[in-house]
């Protein structure tokens, strides 16, 4: 009887077991439910839900094994409950050859942070098994802060025409020291390319053909791809999260790695991609709610700086280029600046005289070490013998001399990329002209900064536009034509220096009026190239001189139905201060098959009182008009 009643007990004991496993599951997915979980803008923001145009929500990631629901891309209430279910399973998911088998539980870290918080589940209620491969990626992050990372603009690569985004996640101590911000991990989102070449590239990545991924790696590895290769300076906008943020952000980049989204040059981009990183740790910033449709990565670091207490403070990391400069300004001594060109040509300190001080050795070494850097990046991050061993031997000689002083480069306030103009620009202009009555232009700009634009926070040199249409009409009469539409334009103005001699160029894809031999007042698609050299006068003035040809077509066109020209441009630009610019230039193209050539001149001063607002006055000749113009700018 005893043996009876002792089964009984037992087979009661696991049938109540059962019977508690089974609840928990069902009173988590009845709370999901009934709070409405699915709907709350964390899940949203962890599955990367957006309203399309419909009004239904899809997610923006667009790799599979990133949802647990096969439903789950359109359905956040079924990814939601097939999630809680995965909690609650053994079973392994298949995420490929490259990645090894993975619960749901393990595969999503941050859902679970969040959805256990909101059911009240702890690791005893599911089954649970240990998660290794996501615990090495936390021990390898060791999370004490956050930094969000602004690369400057880089015109000759279109992929960062814009300038580039990325998070840096710093470590407190490494093995019990204080640690370096170079070994700290860097977070990268950016598109995985299927061509080299710039123009497909920018075509493809305006339509999103390529995927886009998240990569983890040291950060001086970016530090070296940026700052020293591209030479472009780095921003570091250190964050305030909370603990508890900061391990939301580590479990979210961990599920990252098991997706990719298709990248668009304009919208899901580096940054736009950082911020949602962001609101995902921290819903409360609600940072993509406050950024537009096109996203520009001034314009989010802009979002950034200006949430109330996410700011903590900023670093500069200057380029090699802006360091080298620095320590030529050290070399004061027109006899030490010519020790260095000699250097310079091929490295050999022997050309260094015996009785130069050590100290004043040691300066020159440093700026030749730095120019041998500079010009040898890809051949020493390559390991090419020859150039490490003349490295080696430099760093050799310069460890034989005393410590110079540390240099300190120490950016004006305006060059902070976070003080620019707003990346879109509308404009009117009134003109009036010599032989007809007046007009005016309305003129609107997509991004993001040309030579006239205050200079707060952009490149000094280079002038990048997109989408920039202008509209002209009269005032007496009921016309309103296009007069261009510019779909591209990106032009770079950097001087010639004593010891370089980079090439300035130009390249134009648009739309615009022609009023001349071709034909009357018509439309042409037109590219435009053109290469010459600037040259850098008294008070920030530059002189430049460009070759430049165009390829027109119409078929308004009277002779034929595309044309060619060719002919020199000469421009000034003098920068009286960020605020207050002029420009003119004046250019003479002569058209292939045609006798006389086209003339034009243009000259105008541009003064921005305000960050949001700029005027303009001006004259230009072109059309076989003369024209005086008064311009008004607003930024946003």
């Amino acid at each position: 009887m005893f043996r009876i009643l002792f089964f009984l007990f037992l087979v009661g004991a696991c049938a109540n077991s059962f019977a508690q496993g089974t609840s928990k599951l069902d009173i988590a997915l009845q709370k999901a439910i009934s709070q409405k979980l699915y709907q709350a803008k964390p899940w949203l923001n962890l599955v990367h839900y957006k309203k399309n145009i419909f009004g239904n929500y899809i997610s923006e990631s667009d790799g599979p094994l990133f949802f647990v629901s096969k439903d789950g891309k359109k359905n956040p209430e079924a990814e939601l409950l097939e999630t809680i279910k995965g909690f609650f399973s053994d079973k392994k998911r298949n995420l490929g050859p490259d990645q090894p088998e993975q619960t749901v539980r393990c595969q999503f870290p941050a859902r679970w942070l969040w959805l256990s918080q909101q059911l009240g589940l702890f690791e005893q209620d599911v089954s649970h098994q240990p998660c290794a491969e996501f615990e090495k990626f936390k021990a390898r992050a060791q999370t004490d802060s956050v930094t969000l990372v602004f690369a400057s603009f880089n015109v000759g690569n279109p992929s960062s025409t814009f300038g580039h985004s990325l998070m840096r996640l710093n470590k407190k101590t490494v093995n019990g020291k204080a640690s370096s911000p170079l070994l700290d991990l860097g977070v990268n989102y950016a598109a995985n390319p299927t061509t080299s070449n710039p123009l497909m590239y920018a075509l493809f990545g305006m339509v999103g053909v390529f995927p886009g991924t998240f990569a983890a790696m040291p950060y001086f590895y970016k530090v070296r791809e940026y700052s020293d290769f591209d030479s472009r300076d780095l921003w570091e906008y250190n964050l305030n999260l909370s603990s508890q943020e900061m391990q939301m952000l580590v479990a979210h980049l961990w599920e990252m790695g098991f997706t990719h989204f298709d990248y668009y040059f304009f919208s899901e981009n580096c940054s736009y991609h950082m911020l949602s990183l962001l609101d995902v740790a921290a819903p409360r910033l609600n940072l993509l709610e406050r950024t537009s449709y096109w996203v520009i990565p001034t314009d989010t670091i802009k979002t950034v700086a200006a949430t109330e207490g996410l700011l903590r403070n900023i670093v500069f990391r200057p380029s090699l280029n802006r360091q080298l400069n620095a320590r030529l300004k050290k070399l004061k001594d027109p006899n030490e600046m010519k020790i260095y060109k000699e250097i310079v040509k091929d490295f050999d300190l022997q050309k260094i005289p015996k009785e130069i001080s050590e100290d004043r050795k040691a300066e020159i070494l440093d700026a030749a070490i730095d120019h041998f850097d500079s010009e040898f990046f890809s051949e020493l991050v390559h390991h090419d013998p020859e150039t490490k061993s003349k490295k080696e031997n430099l760093l050799i000689q310069r460890s034989r001399l005393p410590m110079t002083e540390e240099i300190q480069i120490v950016p004006d306030d305006s060059d902070q990329p976070h003080l620019s103009h707003g990346s879109s620009r509308t404009s009117f202009t009134h003109l009036h002209s010599t032989d007809s009555n007046s007009r005016f232009e309305i003129s609107h700009r997509f991004a993001l900064h040309d030579f006239l634009d205050p200079q707060d926070g952009y490149p000094g040199f280079a002038k990048i536009e997109f989408f920039k249409f202008t509209m002209d009409g009269s005032y007496n009469k009921s016309d309103f034509n296009l007069r261009q539409f510019d779909f591209m334009s990106v032009e770079s103005l950097q001087p010639v220096t004593a010891f370089k001699t980079p090439l300035s160029w130009k390249g134009r894809f648009s739309v615009e009026r022609v009023n001349d031999d071709r034909c009357q007042n018509c439309l042409a698609g037109m590219g435009e190239a053109g290469a010459g050299l600037t040259f850098l006068g008294f008070k920030k003035t530059s002189f430049y001189f460009m070759a430049l040809s165009d390829f027109r077509t119409s078929p308004n066109f009277n002779k034929h139905k595309w044309t060619a020209e060719a002919g020199p441009l000469l421009g000034v630009r003098s920068v009286f201060n960020p605020k207050l610019i002029f420009l003119t230039e004046l250019s003479k193209q002569w058209i292939l098959g045609f006798d006389n050539p086209v003339t034009h001149l243009s000259a105008r001063m541009r003064w921005a009182p305000h960050i949001n607002w700029s005027f303009e006055a001006g004259y230009r000749e072109e059309l076989k008009t003369n024209e005086y113009l008064g311009s008004v700018y607003y930024y946003f």
